[in-house]
């Protein structure tokens, strides 16, 4: 009988959700990265706007 330290760490992944999971982090990653990028490139600043 395998072990639940087989099943997590050596086991086949889930598949579709942590697809839609990895999926929906890289849209929130790009979406922070493009909402800084305009919010710097508009205000012209360096650093987080505090110059």
């Amino acid at each position: 009988m395998p072990s639940t330290v087989d099943d997590v760490f050596f086991g086949e992944p889930a598949g579709r959700p942590n697809s839609l999971v990895q999926f929906a982090s890289a849209v929130a990653f790009l979406s922070i990265y493009g909402y800084f990028y305009v919010y710097l490139g508009v205000r012209g600043t360096s650093g987080a706007g505090y110059s």
